[in-house]
């Protein structure tokens, strides 16, 4: 029994050190816009807050790669590498807050888990007084993680042993048919749809007139349904500043939220002229739908009942909907009026926190429990009426998109969604002690935070004041969110070990 746990410790030290060189390279792309900027003649802090960090993890991560040898795992253990180099890789990626934004190791942390979970919170106030370097380096996280960190990494470390295992581990995913033979082609495609996706965005904005660097930045946030922003007052920033095209910047942004809500393996089928996928896949014509209905209601709701934003153009409302209901669906968190502007009435309150929970397609850079699932509770639930009638030991099978689904997956959806709840109530219940939250303030962050959605009824303010016992509560809620649960759960589950 002592000579497994070894092997498990030495397999998940052996990735960490292969995905640690790889992270490496990753710290050091911000150093091109330390020199370029001469940002270390102001300030050596954003070279050293880069420089550090790359070496640090250039340096461990051949020492844990060459001193740990890989042998044959169990899925357990490569559930329990997906949960360490989570955590860990959070860890390296708040360094550069450290130095750069000077501020205390439980906020870069957090900074550090917001910006690779996708969640987009913040503990930063002042966006301005920062350098492009870092600014980059958030986008830059959000990038990486949009698609998963390990799903990254693997297309270039493809060929280590066990290393296919690791797939799928960041999120309990559904099955699919690949398009292509072979795991690796397959997620080689996923990350081609995805930098296509990503370009397209940025050229897009660049032609609309937004800087080179501002389109990069919201480019990579966008695709990757993150929500970094380098404007204080995030979207909204587009219009304040005076860009003339701000409500085709607006535009542009939903298609590329939807764009990163959408499973990427349905996006290359219509590369290829298979339309008829898309139409159809049940979970993306509900989600679709939900955005429609749901932005739907929301300009009705503001045309007969009082609020504020009745007096603005038709336009306007449809526009300022649309983007908050397909930020909120995508798990992307963009913003044009902060999310206490938006929550106006009790109605369109629930509606949100519906989005916020359900999030966007599986296979997707999204958040929440999935549409997927939800579909799945529902068709199990109509069944379990169903069997109120009929006779006692009929079979009826659940059908999803003219497939059997195995009792496995049903399984699975029904407790990944229950886990959900359970994390954010027992994260609602410790917010509550350890701070002066109110039960609405305390139950949507941590409802934000698992879901990896970003605004919530908490301030920047009181995130910023709150104590380093509840920022790391919800620091555990963006982690378990982004990797749904079961992976962190593995890593205080004795038995996984052995």
């Amino acid at each position: 029994m002592f000579g497994k746990n070894i092997d498990t410790i030495s397999n998940i030290l052996h990735y960490l050190g292969l995905l640690l060189i790889q992270l490496s390279f990753c710290l050091s792309i911000p150093l091109v816009f330390v020199f370029l900027d001469k940002e270390y003649l102001v300030n050596s802090s954003s070279l050293t807050g880069f420089l550090l960090p790359s070496l640090l993890s250039l340096c461990l991560g051949f020492f844990l790669f060459s001193r740990f040898k890989t042998k044959r795992f169990s899925p357990s253990t490569a559930f329990l590498i997906c949960g360490v180099v989570w955590i860990v890789f959070s860890l390296f990626g708040g360094i550069p807050f450290l130095f750069s934004a000077n501020v205390s190791f439980i906020d870069a942390f957090f900074e550090g888990t917001s910006g690779f979970t996708t969640t987009g919170t913040s503990i930063l106030a002042d966006l301005t007084v920062f350098p492009r370097s870092l600014l980059f380096w958030r986008s830059f996280m959000q990038w990486i993680g949009g698609i998963g960190m390990i799903t990254f990494f693997l297309v270039i470390g493809s060929g280590s042993l066990n290393s296919h295992k690791l797939y799928g581990t960041e999120s309990a995913k559904m099955s699919f048919a690949r398009p292509v033979p072979g795991m690796f082609n397959t997620i080689r495609i996923l990350c081609i749809v995805y930098v296509v996706g990503t370009v397209l965005v940025i050229a897009t904005l660049y032609i609309l007139g937004v800087p080179f660097f501002q389109s990069l930045n919201h480019g990579l946030t966008c695709v990757s349904t993150g929500g970094f922003s380098t404007f204080n007052n995030n979207i909204k920033g587009f219009e304040t500043i005076g860009y003339k095209n701000f409500k085709l910047i607006e535009y542009t942004l939903i298609a590329g939220m939807v764009f990163g809500g959408t499973n990427f393996l349905l996006h290359f089928k219509m590369i290829t002229g298979q339309w008829k996928s898309i139409f159809s896949n049940s979970e993306v014509k509900v989600w679709l739908l939900a955005i429609i209905l749901f932005t739907s209601s929301i300009i009705l709701m503001n045309y007969y009942f009082p609020s504020k934003l009745t007096g603005l153009k038709f336009e306007t409302v449809f526009r300022q909907s649309l983007f908050q209901i397909t930020a909120l669906a995508t798990t992307a968190g963009y913003s044009i009026n902060s999310f206490r502007f938006a929550l106006f009435g009790p109605a369109i309150q629930l509606i949100f926190i519906f989005l916020m929970f359900t999030g966007g397609c599986h296979g997707s850079t999204t958040g929440g429990v999935k549409t997927q699932r939800i579909i799945i509770i529902g068709k199990a639930i109509k069944r379990e009426i169903q069997k109120l009638w009929t006779p006692k030991g009929t079979v009826l099978p659940l059908i999803l998109d003219k497939k059997i689904l195995q009792e496995d997956a049903i399984y699975q959806a029904l407790i990944i969604s229950a886990t959900w709840v359970i994390l954010i109530a027992v994260g609602t219940f410790l917010l509550l002690i350890l701070s002066k939250f109110t039960l609405s303030t305390a139950f949507s962050a941590m409802l934000s935070a698992t879901s990896n959605i970003g605004p919530s009824l908490l301030s920047t303010k009181d995130l910023i004041l709150a104590s380093s016992q509840c920022k790391l509560i919800l620091i555990v809620g963006m982690i378990a969110g982004r990797i749904e649960i079961l992976p962190l759960i593995l890593l205080f589950n004795r038995k996984a070990w052995n």
